[in-house]
């Protein structure tokens, strides 16, 4: 799914399509104005924060890394390739082992090499970006409805913004449950 696509779907939500047109019309060529400008790049911020909602509360994407713990059997999280939102699992040999984290520091009962799995949040997209880092699990509507939840909260319309959030939660609900838990009623022959 590409996030100019969510983006348009969330200004249609807003009612706010024509006022974009200059992103979503390859064939538009005049420049909105400043105004027009800030605003997309409201609604843009809107969609970071939002996948960063997702990523931090629902999905986690994981990242796992070879490390090396020091003498006194710590390593350093300032050290890791990526800022970590959370530390998930320790291994030494593959095998997972307990760990402790204690002033930006991993603790473990043993020196030498490891590896961290660390959960991750993505670096901000483009209007232009891909994004999959979802694997299918969230919809373009749900993100899209999301969207326009942190767009009213930056707008400081707290009334649509409230309606928009309660839409959006029953929606990541929807996309969060497990297919097998779909239920369809029993047909009833008169």
């Amino acid at each position: 799914m590409k996030v100019l696509s969510v983006l348009q779907c969330a200004s249609t939500y807003l009612d706010l399509a024509t006022s974009f047109d200059y992103y979503f019309n390859e064939n538009n060529s005049t420049l909105p104005s400043a105004s027009i400008q800030s605003e997309y790049a409201l609604l843009l911020k809107a969609f970071n924060i939002v996948v960063k909602e997702i990523c931090g509360e629902y999905i986690a994407i994981k990242h796992r890394e070879t490390v090396t713990f020091d003498s006194d059997k710590s390593f350093d999280l300032d050290d890791l390739t990526f800022e970590p939102s959370g530390i998930l699992k320790v291994f030494q040999n593959g095998a997972p082992c307990k760990f402790k984290i204690l002033d930006e520091k991993v603790l473990t009962d043993f020196v030498g090499e490891g590896e961290i799995e660390y959960s991750i949040f993505p670096e901000d997209f483009d209007d232009t970006d891909d994004i999959n880092i979802f694997a299918g699990r969230v919809s373009e509507r749900t993100l899209a409805l999301g969207v326009c939840m942190e767009y009213k909260f930056l707008k400081n319309v707290l009334d649509d913004a409230q309606i928009f959030e309660k839409r959006f939660y029953e929606g990541l609900k929807g996309d969060m449950r497990s297919k097998k838990q779909v239920v369809m009623p029993a047909k009833r022959w008169c």
